[in-house]
């Protein structure tokens, strides 16, 4: 029999950011009609019902920080959205799926830069 997801668990008790490790805040997000964790210092969210949701500490992958090669805390999300970032150096990655790039609208919610979105429309509308 399959496990349910209790989604109360994570409104009443949401995990700690990865990236600042303070605690993730419970909003709803009313263009996804959705709930999301959200983290305000770092600017990232993640879904509730996501199969990530505080799965960031249980990561095997160590991956170095680019400038001083101290291992970096990672947030990421089942759509492909990536960040890293050092706690030594507070050099920051970011990386999203390629997969989403054909949906502009989305990237924005995702913490990609809007001015990535604009730009890869513009590209859509050169094309």
């Amino acid at each position: 029999m399959a496990r349910s997801i209790n989604l109360n668990h994570w409104i009443a008790n949401p995990p700690l950011c990865p990236l600042c490790n303070k605690r993730m805040e419970p909003r709803w997000d009313p263009v996804r009609r959705i709930n999301i964790l959200v983290c305000h210092r770092d600017r990232i969210a993640i879904a509730v019902t996501d199969p990530l949701v505080g799965k960031w500490q249980d990561g095997k992958e160590k991956i170095p920080c680019p400038n001083c090669g101290k291992e970096m805390r990672l947030f990421f999300t089942s759509t492909g959205f990536l960040m890293g970032k050092c706690p030594s150096c507070k050099c920051t990655i970011k990386g999203a799926n390629a997969d989403r790039k054909d949906m502009p609208g989305a990237l924005k919610l995702d913490g990609v830069a809007p001015d990535l979105a604009e730009e890869i429309q513009k590209k859509e509308g050169n094309a």
